[in-house]
């Protein structure tokens, strides 16, 4: 054996009382945190982009979804102005009929008129119509009575 200084004894490695301990263990240690740090990052870096591609088709989605809402839209719009124009047609074609309904009733009216002065007037078959079809001919001048409502007086609560 060498002969060591005791200056130069400071400088020498000391041997490991434990063969398994060793430089090779801390780096072990710290290769696998980097080996984790790294697999963390890309796993990080992986939902980043499924997250950015999972954007893209909500954007994606959200103007299919405006594309179809404005062709719907449009459709009912161009049933809207179609159910306009088939109105605006059947009523043109139907105010010859109303006029015509209008007359007839007024017609109806002054029959009606009519067969009640003279059942006012003592006229028998006037009177046995009126009364068999229960006939009511409003004077124009007179407006028809409305019914009056009685009101129920409620005694007053008494203290006890």
């Amino acid at each position: 054996m060498d002969y060591v200084y005791p200056h130069e004894q400071a400088q020498l490695p000391a041997k490991p009382e434990n063969p398994f301990i060793s430089v090779h263990l801390p780096l072990t240690f710290v290769s696998v945190a980097i080996a984790l740090f790294f697999v963390g990052e890309s796993k990080a870096t992986k939902q980043k982009l499924d997250e950015a591609k999972l954007e893209q088709s909500g954007r994606v989605w959200a103007q299919e979804n405006l594309k179809w809402r404005k062709e719907t839209t449009e459709k009912q719009l161009k049933a809207l102005q179609d159910a306009k124009d088939a109105l605006e047609k059947a009523v043109g074609e139907r105010k010859e009929l109303v006029a015509t309904s209008a007359a007839t009733q007024a017609q109806f009216t002054s029959v009606m008129k009519e067969l009640d002065e003279l059942a006012k007037g003592g006229d028998k078959d006037a009177t046995l119509i009126i009364t068999s079809y229960g006939i009511k001919v409003n004077d124009p001048e007179k407006p028809a009575e409305k019914p009056v409502e009685k009101k129920e007086e409620k005694p007053a609560d008494k203290p006890k």
